[in-house]
């Protein structure tokens, strides 16, 4: 059961507690298909896993002549917010491109945890980004992607292959912390001589 379906069930209980298990449910439900809606490059409340997942099957319902695989293993560390939604935004544009203007009938995205570093790869087999356009003529989803990749010291590199594009960018790992510096600073001045 889904979190609306299970919403519904919830909200129309008498019960109190219930219904406020469905409004979660509900609060849920919302944050998973706002960026969906919106169709832009917002990861929302959800983990970089989650919303690239959700993406994936997005392009699959957008590009119906097109076949998306979306290949991820980024471990089980929660990855910093600011990091997640800048590599989402970078797949996003990159897919988008690939959707809307390769001509491919597959795109293969892969994003990668290796080391101290997460790797971005967007491959596809369509009729690839000409050097004119990749110098001179790019657009917002082009501009974005590197400049995403330049605020972590990174190169967007786009190749045109014999039969369509990859696009790579490794960006630098940052863990979401276990505790703030803040709270790790206290313990650090009220230790006991």
């Amino acid at each position: 059961m889904n979190d609306i379906e299970k919403a519904k069930k919830l909200c129309g209980s008498f019960n109190v507690n219930e219904h406020a298990d469905g409004l979660v449910c509900l609060d849920n439900a919302i944050n998973n298909i706002i960026p969906i809606i919106h169709g832009n490059a917002a990861l929302g409340e959800r983990s970089l896993k989650q919303g690239l997942q959700s993406f994936g099957t997005a392009c699959l319902i957008e590009f119906n002549n097109t076949v998306f695989n979306f290949s991820l293993s980024l471990g089980d560390k929660e990855i910093e917010p600011a990091l997640a939604r800048d590599i989402y935004a970078f797949v996003f544009h990159a897919a988008q491109n690939a959707g809307k203007h390769s001509k491919a009938d597959r795109v293969n995205v892969f994003v990668e945890r290796a080391r101290d570093t997460i790797e971005v790869s967007i491959i596809d087999n369509g009729q690839g980004i000409g050097w004119y356009i990749r110098t001179f003529k790019y657009r917002f989803g082009l501009y974005t992607m590197r400049d995403i990749a330049a605020s972590y010291n990174g190169r967007c590199k786009i190749q045109k292959v014999s039969k369509g594009t990859i696009i790579n960018a490794v960006f630098p790992l940052k863990l979401k912390s276990e505790m703030p510096k803040v709270v790790t600073d206290i313990f650090q001045s009220t230790k006991v001589s």
